[in-house]
């Protein structure tokens, strides 16, 4: 079963306009103290909430410790190169913060074997196999799993496929330099690998 990671390129998206973005700096840096006094995931979602009053295609996900030096907060377009421009505009306006760096697209976490839950559903990295070629200058992948998978979970589980990928790749690289990506039973003979996902 093949799958399409990457969004409809002739998608039309509106570049964000320099006030837009001036205005979230400015909401979310009035915020920020009483928005770090939250939980992470509050704080996440809180600021998520704001972002997309002027930002409705992008999200924002934290690097690191709420309130700590070193910390980064992260301008995510879950892949859509469409809006990759929309995220690097964000960061070159970002303001300086005490405590975080602001960067476009998710870091790359290699090596970092790491697991999902979902709807009761967990599947970990190890759990996921990958076979790599060259697809005409992009990467090709097919990934199998290590697991029974039940039927009525396949879906959910190419789903955290994808995400999981987007982590250890690094949300860049993954959208622009893997192309084709297909669901196999198992990995076809004279491809690279198979590796464990963490191992890529």
């Amino acid at each position: 079963m093949s799958a399409d990671i990457h969004h409809d390129e002739s998608e039309t998206i509106k570049p964000l306009e320099p006030q837009q973005i001036d205005a979230f700096w400015g909401d979310f840096s009035n915020q920020l103290s009483q928005l770090e006094e939250l939980d992470r995931q509050e704080f996440v979602e809180s600021s998520n909430e704001l972002l997309h009053q002027y930002a409705p295609g992008l999200s924002l996900e934290l690097e690191g410790k709420l309130g700590e030096a070193g910390s980064r907060l992260v301008i995510s377009a879950h892949g859509n190169t469409a809006q990759f421009e929309n995220a690097q505009a964000l960061v070159r306006q970002a303001p300086r913060f005490e405590h975080y760096s602001v960067q476009a697209f998710r870091s790359r976490a290699l090596g970092s074997n790491f697991g999902m839950r979902m709807d009761g559903f967990e599947l970990a990295c190890s759990d996921i196999r990958v076979g790599y070629y060259d697809a005409g200058g992009i990467t090709g992948l097919e990934l199998a799993f290590a697991k029974p998978i039940p039927s009525d979970m396949m879906g959910h589980a190419q789903h955290m496929s994808f995400i999981m990928l987007d982590h250890i790749l690094g949300e860049w690289d993954f959208s622009v330099r893997v192309g084709p990506v297909e669901f196999v039973e198992e990995i076809s003979q004279g491809l690279s690998g198979p590796v464990k996902l963490s191992e890529i």
